[in-house]
């Protein structure tokens, strides 16, 4: 770390998660300030349903082929995309469709013409959002990731003039969040495709990218990324329909506002990620808990002074007046950033069960830990929306518990025989954007 480079490195990746998780986040602050309770309910399962149907183009095909571009000289890592852009269309328009699913989801008490408009905008930005994230982390595994911090300013850029200028083209205002993050992720892949245009292609490289292979190799991804984010939508879905709309609305402004931490472990996993990867590998503990440290005294250097910024509801702070449905229900907003302090810390750990080949024993933690989650969700009738960030909070605990155990035996053993691999063993290859199974969108 002591290298500028490295911390060239970091500073992009925290400005490009930063960047690119900003946008969400100011679509959800719209949300926020113009939506109903009820109708804000509404958008947080429109938002949770959207994570989950990325994952799919996401896990299965996407990243898959940005952990193969790592193995190949960077100069040919860019020419990639020329295959892996086809192939993850066809899974990014389904991811489109399932979001329509929501509708099913939505309680009688939410109008029609509000589940209409939040579901269709919400389809559109399923299908552009990944293919976006793709092409952004192939900058990053290309070593251009101040292009990719690039597309994020951009997103942002073109998602505020979409906040801005709908609502004065009379646009209901459940049109405009999700409708301005299609456009911030149009205008941004465009550039993005712009900024990767005259790179080298090696057909013997494009020829391993084939359709059958990559979603062999990002199963086990895909259901690690499953978990936590179906979870997350039974965990909205049993609120809004035990303990009301509105109390799920209270529950996603504490979420949106509580997201900067998560935002920052986003950021720090894209550059340190890897060096969690390779520790692991090499079952260098040392290398392993320097990392971890880092990234920990990080989280709590900017997590702490965020909490104690907004997580009580002091006199002299705008955000009580400016979103006051996240302080609607007392401690609600504290909770969910102590979520998700708690849960960042443990970024690197998750790395480094990658790393040793654990992608199966990763996904038993993820099993568990979200089987806590959705259990507490159960029970929202009689705690209403603290089911939310409650529940966050005991998926985070458990699974911070379980990845601490998991790992003693990878270095409990020798060296030589550390990077002994476990059946998926093509999944922990160094990639410089794990571990955003969550890829820089904030987390449901």
């Amino acid at each position: 770390m002591r290298n500028p480079r490295a911390r060239g490195e970091i500073l992009a990746g925290v400005v490009d998660a930063g960047l690119s998780s900003a946008a969400t986040f100011c679509m959800g602050f719209y949300a926020v300030r113009a939506l109903s309770p009820a109708a804000l309910g509404m958008y947080g399962l429109v938002f949770t349903a959207f994570v989950v149907a990325t994952r799919f183009p996401s896990q299965l095909i996407f990243k898959p082929a940005e952990l193969l571009a790592v193995s190949i000289p960077p100069a040919l890592r860019l020419g990639l995309l020329r295959r892996s852009l086809p192939l993850g269309v066809g899974p990014a328009l389904l991811a489109g469709a399932a979001v329509a699913l929501s509708t099913v989801l939505a309680p009688s008490t939410v109008p029609r013409d509000v589940v209409v408009a939040l579901t269709v905008t919400g389809m559109l930005s399923a299908f552009v959002s990944p293919i976006q994230d793709h092409v952004r982390h192939m900058l990053h595994v290309s070593e251009a990731s101040w292009r990719a911090a690039a597309m994020s300013a951009l997103l942002v850029a073109a998602a505020l003039v979409g906040l801005w200028m709908l609502p004065r083209f009379d646009a209901p205002a459940a049109w405009v969040p999700f409708g301005a993050l299609a456009l911030g992720n149009t205008v941004s892949l465009g550039a993005g495709l712009a900024l990767a245009r005259g790179h080298v292609v090696d057909p013997l490289e494009l020829a391993k990218l084939a359709f059958r292979t990559l979603v062999h190799s990002g199963r086990w991804l895909l259901v690690v990324a499953l978990l936590p984010t179906g979870a997350a939508l039974i965990s909205s879905t049993l609120v809004i329909h035990l303990a009301g709309a509105a109390a799920m609305g209270y529950a996603e402004a504490g979420r949106v506002l509580g997201q900067p931490p998560w935002v920052l472990s986003m950021g720090l996993a894209a550059v340190l990620g890897p060096r969690s990867v390779r520790a692991a590998q090499r079952g260098h503990l040392d290398d392993a808990r320097a990392v971890s440290r880092l990234f920990s005294g990080l989280m709590l250097l900017v997590g702490l002074p965020y909490l104690a910024l907004v997580g009580f509801p002091w006199a002299a702070s705008p955000l009580t007046r400016l979103v006051p449905n996240a302080y609607h229900v007392p401690h609600l907003l504290l909770l969910s950033v102590i979520g998700n302090i708690v849960i960042g810390m443990d970024w690197p750990f998750r790395s480094e069960l990658i790393g040793s080949g654990r992608a199966s024993t990763l996904a038993k933690l993820e099993a568990a830990a979200n089987a806590a989650r959705t259990s507490i969700g159960a029970t929202a009738g009689v705690i209403g929306a603290f089911a939310i960030p409650v529940g966050y909070l005991a998926h985070a605990l458990v699974r911070s518990a379980g990845y601490r155990i998991a790992l003693r035996p990878v270095y409990a053993r020798p060296t030589a025989t550390a990077n002994r691999p476990e059946p998926q063993r093509s999944l922990a290859a160094p990639d410089p954007v794990l571990p955003t199974v969550e890829p820089t969108r904030p987390a449901p």
